[in-house]
């Protein structure tokens, strides 16, 4: 099952160790997804993410001077959704047990089969369109979805 990774960070040096962490501790790294909205100054290093291999990367950087705050930061992350099993929202400061994904599934399965469920629903999924462009992150309309 698939992890979409949800990374909304602002001028972050920690953000790197955080990307490495979670592909270094997961048990199942080619299943991540990572989308990251990297709110660093432009004049520094992009993000290097060949030592996050296997996993998928999308990276949407943004000069601080543009940045509109925390929550617009994650709707633009959340737009990079792309069907994945799982979304998993965290900071850029996160540190990771070995097998943490495995004992995420694990853990939200066993609630489950409690008559607990573990769900969340991304903006697509409730029904809420934005527009296209990821810099404007705009709501365009709201149909809920029963």
């Amino acid at each position: 099952m698939s992890i979409f990774i949800s990374i909304a960070s602002y001028c972050d040096p920690v953000l790197p160790f955080t990307l490495r962490r979670a592909v270094q501790r997961a048990r199942w790294p080619e299943r991540l997804h990572f989308a990251v909205i990297d709110q660093s100054p432009l004049d520094q290093p992009a993000l290097d993410e060949a030592p996050l291999a296997p996993a998928r990367v999308s990276v949407v950087r943004i000069d601080p001077l543009q940045a509109r705050g925390p929550c617009w930061a994650r709707a633009l992350a959340m737009s990079l959704y792309s069907g994945e099993h799982w979304f998993f929202q965290i900071d850029s400061h996160t540190d990771f047990d070995p097998y943490w994904d495995e004992r995420l599934i694990a853990q939200a399965m066993a609630l489950h089969a409690i008559g607990v469920p573990a769900i969340s629903y991304t903006g697509q999924q409730a029904g809420i369109v934005t527009e296209s462009m990821h810099t404007r992150a705009r709501i365009v309309s709201i149909a809920p979805v029963n």
